[in-house]
Formats: structure tokens, sequence, C-alpha cells
């Protein structure tokens, strides 16, 4: 017991083998004296926005969500100890520093801090802190379009809803500022007060069908900047507004063209009849492509003598009354007889056109005599009639189709390209981190981690080209013990907000030796579709398929905070062959 004194007695006895020859004793008071470690803790406020709104930098009080307090620990040790480590603890954050200066930086999240010291005995003293805190989330964006009043306008027609923090520090108000402009190098304009809603109560600004006035012409395409600001954060979003589309106002009612109707540019000059387009007049015609039926005998009835063929046409021959066919060739088989022609070629014949809408044509052909029972189903091929697109591509002898096919060809070849696995020689190491995926090292960084982890660690991005391989691999074994998939947007991969905003999955794999890494998959722009093959509880293996991610995009890796980094801003890397940490 922590008593003020002790009296000790210490005796010793003399012997001789067993026979004792004396003794002699001595009585000693010793006085406690309290050996504890202690420690004080000094909190200075260094974000320069809360300093600016609360007047100082004391953190008495402080703000939650941006307020960044620094720690600075002074520790006290007696009789001969030495500090072991402070332990500095918020949020379920815990971090220690074993070395002077003893101290460390949070971003508040609630009111609480702790600082333990640690001596060289094993003494642990805990000091428990209570700030006062003031409640408050960022300004952010939620939604916001911009959009043209109508195809021909320089109108921009603006709406958007932005969440904001109702509060005052001091005697100031926290009231938010919206501003926008045309280009990254355009002038800001502010939008005021009245031209929104702002309820209070919901901690919401609303604004709805703005029309911003002869800001972008429809012969121009270019980005809107929307920003929202208050007294202490910013939020900054960006749309791309696309060129509009020249149109003329034909009145209430249609109107009746007697003749052609041009249309030219800008400066009248290269017009166009517009009606060349549309409909067929008289004079047109219409090349029709071979094609290749195969009709089985049981579609025939017995003594059949008439074949007809539907031709849709591209245009509209609303104003045609009569159609006249030449140059027709027909061939027709059977069972290989030659019902209509003889030898190899075909026979030229006459076929009978007639309009069934304005844009299909039937044309029939009667031959001289019955074709045979169709009841053996013995195939009839007819040349004519029923078409497939390549055919009508290399028959109709136009260059446009030729460069359509190439670009179908070529673009199936990228679409086969996207998803191709390469065998590769993987890594296989239980103290190392692999690469998740093929691609370019965007981030490296210290950031805190709050779904899986809820604490601090290193990030490291890869953003993965539409050039790269799509697949994503584990970048070490263990097992699975997170899967969750998040609905979202689709930014741009690159963009800061996408790991937290986009579509994405997170994964966490805890690895033999009791340490997790979170690989999270980011569906980006052009990448809207991610597949991921984890389940919880699952044992991994290092180099393994996770998933893939449709068209690229971008995988964060969340490794510990201790751990090696061996790859710096701009490194390409292999997904199951860079090693990017070691643990």
């Amino acid at each position: 017991n922590k008593q003020q004194t002790y009296k000790v007695n210490v005796g010793v006895d003399t012997y001789n083998g067993t026979t004792k020859l004396g003794n002699n004793s001595k009585a000693q008071t010793m006085t406690y004296v309290n050996a504890e470690p202690s420690q004080s803790t000094v909190f200075t406020e260094i974000n320069p926005k809360v300093i600016d709104v609360l007047g100082n930098a004391n953190a008495d009080t402080i703000i939650q969500n941006v307020s960044q307090l620094k720690l600075v620990s002074t520790p006290t040790v007696k009789k001969s100890a030495t500090v072991s480590k402070i332990l500095f603890e918020h949020n379920n954050l815990s971090v220690e520093d074993k070395e002077s200066p003893y101290e460390y930086t949070f971003t508040v999240i609630n009111s609480k801090f702790k600082v333990t010291i640690v001596d060289s005995r094993g003494y642990s003293i805990p000091t428990e802190y209570t700030k006062s805190i003031i409640e408050y989330i960022p300004i952010d964006i939620t939604q916001y379009s911009f959009k043209r009043y109508n195809p021909t306008s320089s109108d921009i027609v603006f709406n958007a809803i932005i969440k904001y923090k109702q509060t005052t520090f001091k005697n100031t108000a926290n009231v938010p500022t919206i501003k926008w402009k045309v280009g990254e190098q355009g002038t800001l304009n502010t939008i005021s007060s009245s031209d929104y809603t702002m309820d209070t109560t919901n901690d919401t600004i609303t604004i709805t069908n703005l029309v911003l006035s002869n800001v972008l012409s429809y012969q121009n395409s270019e980005k809107m900047y929307l920003y929202a600001n208050d007294l202490l954060t910013q939020d900054t979003e960006n749309m791309l507004v696309t060129k509009g589309i020249p149109t003329f106002d034909a009145g209430e009612h249609d109107f009746q063209v007697n003749g052609d109707l041009f249309v030219a540019d800008t400066n009248r000059q290269n017009p166009v009849n517009v009606l060349d387009a549309i409909f067929y007049k008289s004079g047109d015609t219409l090349v029709l492509p071979s094609g290749y039926a195969i009709i089985t005998g049981g579609h025939l009835t017995n003594g059949r003598k008439e074949i007809s063929f539907s031709i849709y046409t591209p245009k509209s021959m609303k104003n045609i009354t009569s159609i006249s066919v030449s140059g027709a060739l027909i061939v027709c088989r059977q069972g290989g007889n030659y019902v209509v022609g003889s030898g190899s070629g075909m026979a030229s014949v006459s076929l009978i056109a007639s309009k069934i809408t304005d844009n299909s044509i039937r044309l029939t052909y009667t031959s001289s005599t019955e074709l045979t029972s169709g009841t053996n189903n013995d195939a009839i091929a007819i040349a004519i009639g029923i078409t497939s697109l390549l055919v009508f591509i290399l028959d109709s002898w136009n260059v446009y189709w030729y460069i359509l096919v190439a670009f179908v060809w070529i673009l199936a070849g990228i679409v086969i390209r996207f998803f191709r696995i390469p065998k590769r020689e993987l890594v296989h190491n239980a103290n190392q981190i692999i690469a998740s995926a093929d691609g370019t090292i965007v981030v490296v960084e210290k950031v805190f981690e709050p779904e899986v982890l809820n604490q601090e660690c290193i990030q490291i991005s890869t953003f993965m080209s539409p050039n790269n391989v799509h697949v994503n691999r584990y970048p070490v074994g263990g097992k699975v013990v997170y899967t969750n998939y998040h609905s979202g947007k689709y930014l741009i991969a690159k963009h800061p907000k996408s790991s937290t905003l986009n579509e994405r999955t997170t994964i966490c794999i805890e690895t033999e030796s009791g340490q997790k890494v979170v690989v999270r998959q980011i569906a980006g722009a052009l990448a809207r579709r991610i597949v991921c093959y984890a389940k919880e509880g699952e044992q991994v293996t290092q180099g393994a398929e996770l998933g893939f991610i449709k068209f690229g995009s971008r995988v964060d890796l969340f490794i510990p905070l201790d751990s090696t980094v061996h790859v710096d801003l701009e490194d390409k890397v292999k997904g199951g062959l860079s090693i990017l940490a070691s643990l």
C-alpha cells in the first residue's frame, strides 16, 4: 500500500553447522516516493481558417471536421526511468511517438483526446482531455447541372443542390457563397442570394432553373465551373456544355415546300437541298444489292409460280406513285436443278414493283413454270431478297461501307485487347505487397481510411489507361474479412474525389501475420462496370485474380503506416509482378 512510511527490520543469524552462534538485527524507517511518470500536453490550432474565424489558436474551442490540432506532450519520469513512448489517441486513431519532440496533429472528428505516457519500467499513465467543439460539416455540391435553354440559345439553365452547415462562429454567420465561370480562364460570377432558396432547417441551398443569360454561344462547347464555399471549406465541380444545334422556327403549323429547301452555313455558303436527304423524287435510282436467301420447300405450296421480296428504302417515297425495275438478275435452284435460269449464271428476268408503304417496295417474279411440291422440304436458293450486311457492303461498291467494316473490325480488336489476361510468373512473398493492376502510380501519400481500417495508413493508387491490362489481382495473401459495393458517380479516375464518390468496391484482406490491406476498385468516366470475385471468409492467394474493371479506371491500396514504399509517382507497374511496398 502507498502509505507514507514503512519500518523494515533486517535480522542475521550465524550458524556453525546446526549450532547457532549468534544473531544481529537492524530496524530502518523508509519513506515512500511516487515514481510514476507524468506528462502535460499543449493543444494548438494550426488550420489558418479556423484561427481566423475563432480569433485565436489556443484550441479552447475546436471545430468538427476542419480543426487541425497539434498536440505537443512534455513528459516527466522519475528515479532514473526513461520515456518509452507517448501514445496519442483520437476517434479510434492511435499513434505512438518514441522520440522527442513528442507531437502529433489530428483532424478533429469529436471532442475527446487521450495522451498516455509509458516509461522504461512499464508504467502507463493515461490522461484524457475534452474540448469544447462546434459541430460542422464541409460544404458539399451534391447535385448540379448546366444545360442550354434551347439548342440555339447562348443562355444556360443552372440547377444545383448544396449542403452546408448553418452555424455561427463567434459573431460571424457561416453564409455560403456560390460562384460560376465559363472555361478555366473565365471570370468568376457570384450568384445572388435572391436566386436561390436556403433551407436553414435542413442546411440546404437549392437553385432551380436559374437562367444565366448570353454566356455561351451555341457554336461553342466549353466547361462550366461551379464553386461553393463558406467560411471554412470549398467544393468545386465542372460540366462540359456541348455545342447547340442550329434550328429555325416553322411557326405553329407544318409548312408546305414547293420545289427545293436549301440550308446553307452561317456565311450562306455550301447550300444543301434538305429534301434530297429525306425524299425520293422523280427520276431517282435506287440500286439494290444482290442477296442470298434459303427457303425450305415446306414453305412453298405445290404449283406456286410467284416469288416475292420486300425491300425497305432508306428515304421516303411519299411523292412517288410508280416504280420501274430494270437490270434484274435472278437464279433459283431446287434439289440441284435450276428453277429459273440455267448453268451457273443468272437469268435476266422481269420483276413487277409496287409500293407497299412510303418506305417499302414489293418485288414480284412470276415463273413460266410451276414450282414442284415443297413437301419434301428441299432447300430452294434464291439470289435476291434477304441480304446480310456484309453482302450489302461488298456488292454496293461504296467506299464508306468499306470504312465502316474496317472500323467495326478495329473496334472488335480493341475490345478483345481490353479483356486480355497475359500469362505471368507471379510474385509470392508474404512480406511484400504487389501491384493489383497494370498502370501508372498517381498517388502515394498518408491518408485516413474511414471505411474499414478507420485509421491513418499509406495510400498507393494505380491509374489504368484503356491500353492497360484490366484484370485486378490480390496484393497479398490471406483471408478476405470485408467486401462492400458502393454505387456512385463516374468522375474521371484521376479526380481526387473519385476514391469516395465514384462507383467502387472495397475489399480487405487480413494476412497471416494479422496485418490488414485494403483494395478499392474504382470505376471511372469510361469504365462503368466493376467485377469483383472476392467473398468474405475465403482464403486467397497473393497474385490471384481479384476481379475486373471493364475498360479500366483506378485501383487504390491502403497499407499499414509502417510499410516501406518502393514506388514513386508516375512509375509504371504491372499487376502481380511489381513490388509496391514491404510490410
